[in-house]
């Protein structure tokens, strides 16, 4: 049988009542903005962050630098210090691993939006950049989270990302409950 070498990133949310879950693998990122502001919601595992390039090492891995902090395989390196997949990166040593990180946060009223994207938008925007061209774009196309996303993308490969571009953005609707009382929960 084959074995697939590709890996890839993941980064889920779970809205339940005012909690948001949020668990990641790798270097896709989460940004929630509070007030106009960005509020990173999950810490890329890149291999140049203390806490991760220690984890490398202690499974027998190095930290290299070509163009970027990567992990070191037998014949190929990763920029990243966790992903699913990437089976060169796993045997027959794990270099890299597959477990997630994982933070809830109590949403709050002030919350609008969250955008769930891929390191090719964060590769040439910062969080606060993002969380900008979103509110603009939602100013503009008022509940048109699509018209975002598709925003974000073209804004990252108009500045020059050469990674994939993926982008998700989820607006929280706050107000009156299912029955029609009082300050109901966040919805999307």
């Amino acid at each position: 049988a084959e074995k697939l070498s590709d890996g890839t990133t993941v980064l889920v949310a779970l809205l339940q009542a005012q909690t948001l879950h949020v668990s990641w693998v790798g270097d896709s990122r989460g940004v929630l903005s509070r007030r106009g502001r960005a509020l990173r919601l999950s810490e890329d595992h890149k291999p140049d962050r203390p806490d991760e390039r220690k984890a490398v090492e202690a499974r027998g891995g190095n930290v290299i630098f070509r163009g970027a902090y990567r992990v070191a395989g037998p014949t190929v390196s990763l920029a990243v210090s966790r992903s699913v997949g990437d089976i060169m990166m796993k045997e027959p040593r794990r270099l890299i691993v597959a477990e997630p990180d994982t933070k809830a946060l109590a949403l709050q009223p002030q919350d609008e939006f969250f955008v769930l994207a891929s390191d090719g938008l964060f590769d040439v925007l910062d969080d606060q950049a993002v969380v900008d061209s979103v509110t603009r774009s939602l100013l503009l196309h008022p509940g048109d989270c699509r018209a975002a996303a598709s925003l974000l993308a073209a804004l990252a490969i108009e500045k020059g990302s050469l990674d994939n571009v993926s982008a998700l953005v989820v607006r929280l609707l706050w107000g009156e409950d299912e029955d029609g009382e009082g300050e109901g929960a966040a919805r999307t």
